[in-house]
């Protein structure tokens, strides 16, 4: 938004630091990933936005 680079999305706010403990359970790398490459975000304080689509029940 700073630099007028903003757009509209609609989907869900999640906390971050749940989001990678949950990740943590289906895929540890991934998670492990999160941990070592943004810790800044991950202090529960901070959300990812998943778009709509993101969010689909999905079925192995």
């Amino acid at each position: 938004m700073v630099l007028g680079k903003s757009f509209k999305i609609e989907g869900y706010s999640v906390n971050a630091k749940l989001a990678v403990e949950l990740l943590e359970k289906v895929e540890p790398e991934a998670a492990q990933w999160w941990r070592e490459n943004t810790p800044w975000l991950l202090s529960g304080s901070r959300y990812f936005v998943f778009d709509t689509a993101a969010c689909e029940t999905f079925q192995p």
